[in-house]
């Protein structure tokens, strides 16, 4: 077993001398069947996860039923299995599709055939990656299919593969010199797996999840190659993750008020951002002008615009925050807001996961809420800064409703 990260989530048992007799721990990531020495050592080469609906989601597999002339048990075949394979950033996907035993149903007026099946997702990369080095390319996976699907699909099963085999003594039959044969141990090389357990691989509130049919579904696999539908899901601009995000949380996440509250403020906070908010370049425009020129010079003109259009002279997202906290008396901002740098750290992690079944981050409730009465209070101080609010009234204002 190989705890990633744990933290200590509630002591117990205190003695007299105050110190804990019992500590329940919380951990990022366990490793299961394996241990690792650091939690980023870089060891593991492959993934394997079974995701919810990916295979009804891409029906690749059916399969027929027959009866022999004179014969009462029918038997069954498949007549569509494939594996689907592709690359995307040197990592190998595929897409293996795997059926149960057949069962079969006969009564006198109907008869039909039953078979379980799924869908394992391998990832594999030339290069070994730490053990979160396969989320971003599961996370996509997981968007996608929730995305096509209309319901949040969570990861059923988890396994990391390391890079190197083990070797172990296996019993094999040998033949000995006088002809007899033996039980002798013999040195073979089997994969490390690792089975993983993390906060975000189990779909938040799974009660809630209502069965979609197919005709719901948003659209099938069978439209395009999977291979088609992965990269132009992968591909879509960085820009719009944090969208996709709160998108996908109407799905994803509990419909509480905590998580309503907090993207209200998150939107808000952009909208008055763009008007009173520090839009100072990071470089001069001249110089930004010029050296995008010179980078592009030697590319093509399709090219050339491409990345024109993707680089913006502008902030980062949490430059734009810290901005804000500018604005108002600084006396108040530094009662509601102590350290501006961790605030705006943890506000942008908040929004682009927070309510996101694979968030990385361990946004509780309680955590949420903070964020989102802290931020609520600073933009009610720009505010009151704006209309001419005294600073006697700003530091009251937030001695009364800050959060920090």
């Amino acid at each position: 077993m190989t705890l990633i990260r744990p933290y200590e989530s509630r002591p117990s048992g205190v003695g007299f001398d105050l110190v804990p007799r019992r500590m329940t721990l919380r951990a990022q990531r366990v490793l299961k069947g394996l241990h690792i020495d650091e939690p980023d050592s870089a060891v593991f080469a492959a993934a394997h996860v079974r995701i919810e609906n990916l295979d009804v989601w891409s029906g690749f597999v059916s399969f027929d039923r027959s009866a022999l002339p004179g014969c009462t048990c029918p038997s069954a075949r498949v007549i569509k299995h494939r594996d689907v394979v592709f690359t995307h950033n040197e990592l190998r996907f595929r897409v293996r599709h795997r059926l149960g035993h057949f069962q079969f149903d006969q009564t006198r007026n109907h008869d039909g055939v039953a078979c379980p099946s799924w869908a394992v997702l391998e990832i594999e990369s030339d290069t070994p990656r730490p053990p979160d080095g396969f989320d971003d390319a599961i996370a996509t996976w997981v968007d996608l299919v929730s995305f096509a699907t209309r319901q949040a699909c969570a990861l059923t099963a988890f396994t990391l593969v390391h890079a190197e085999p083990r070797q172990t003594g296996v019993p094999r039959m040998t033949e000995l010199g006088d002809g007899t044969h033996a039980l002798r141990p013999t040195t073979v090389e089997r994969e490390q797996k690792a089975q993983v357990y993390a906060l975000w691989t189990v779909t938040p509130d799974p009660e809630s999840a209502r069965p979609v049919s197919l005709k719901d579904f948003t659209f099938l696999v069978e439209d395009r190659p999977l291979a088609d539908w992965y990269n132009a899901w992968a591909s879509l601009p960085a820009g719009c993750r944090p969208g996709i995000n709160a998108l996908l949380s109407l799905t994803y996440g509990r419909n509480t008020f905590v998580n309503s509250d907090f993207f209200a403020v998150a939107s808000a906070a952009e909208s008055i951002y763009r008007v009173y908010g520090d839009k100072a370049k990071p470089i001069d425009s001249a110089e930004f002008k010029r050296t995008l020129k010179a980078a592009t010079k030697d590319l093509d003109e399709t090219w050339a615009q491409r990345i024109k259009s993707a680089v913006r002279n502008e902030p980062e997202y949490v430059d734009k925050l810290k901005s804000l906290t500018a604005l108002p008396d600084q006396q108040a901002t530094a009662t509601v807001i102590p350290d501006r740098d961790r605030w705006a750290r943890e506000f942008k992690d908040a929004r682009n996961g927070a309510a996101h079944a694979l968030s990385r981050a361990d946004v509780g409730a309680v955590h949420l809420h903070r964020l989102t009465q802290q931020t609520r209070t600073l933009l009610e101080l720009v505010l009151m800064q704006k209309i001419g609010v005294a600073a006697e009234a700003q530091r009251m204002h937030a001695l009364t409703n800050g959060a920090g």
